[in-house]
């Protein structure tokens, strides 16, 4: 996979295959570092690759990695969610569909970080991982990361740790000043000295870059 230019479906699948396989199962590091592959394959399947040979050969990445791949491929990453075990599976579930990077991902996303999926309510800290798996469609759909997430941010019942995970995201879309006014008001109502300081020192940091 090292020297491959151009990844197929066929190649993904191969190594889906893998990671399912038992001899995956019997060994928590192999099958992580084969779902993880399996992401970035398929993020190299359906982004633009900018080597010369692979554009040689991809004129077209739609046409290599058409809407219903990407609905498969979500769809694929959804039911290994869905159906393990335990927290760390589904973190791994989740960072596997980070790496994928398909925009058809945000929909499944939304709901876990909303905890209105059928599998919710979930725990804090994969809520936060279905957050960091939006960070390769920032600058494809900004506006629909923020509109996710602002609510989360300012939601002062939901946990510290999921709203300053919400925040850091937003910041990271290169939000307009009616969103940056949102999260600098929200400053004088916090009563979460945590979420006070992590986002006041976030807002200095953007400041200055």
């Amino acid at each position: 996979l090292v020297n491959t230019r151009v990844v197929s479906e066929k190649q993904i699948e191969q190594m889906l295959q893998l990671c399912k396989s038992q001899v995956a199962e019997r060994s928590p590091f192999l099958k992580q570092s084969c779902f993880l592959t399996v992401g970035s394959m398929i993020n190299a399947l359906c982004k633009d690759n900018q080597d010369k040979l692979a554009v040689e050969f991809k004129v077209r990445p739609q046409k290599l990695c058409p809407r219903h791949l990407k609905i498969k491929f979500v769809q694929e990453m959804m039911n290994e969610f869905k159906s393990a075990q335990n927290k760390y599976e589904k973190i791994l579930a989740l960072k596997t569909l980070a790496n994928c990077g398909l925009d058809m991902s945000v929909f499944e996303l939304e709901k876990i970080i909303k905890n209105i999926d059928q599998q919710a309510p979930h725990s804090v800290i994969v809520r936060s991982q279905a957050i960091d798996a939006l960070r390769q469609l920032r600058s494809v759909m900004p506006r629909k990361i923020q509109k996710i997430l602002l609510p989360i941010f300012k939601n002062k019942l939901e946990h510290p740790q999921l709203r300053m995970a919400a925040v850091a995201q937003i910041m990271q879309t290169q939000p307009e000043r009616p969103i940056l006014d949102q999260i600098a008001q929200q400053l004088f109502q916090e009563r979460s000295h945590q979420v006070q300081s992590f986002v006041y020192t976030l807002l200095q940091t953007y400041a200055n870059s």
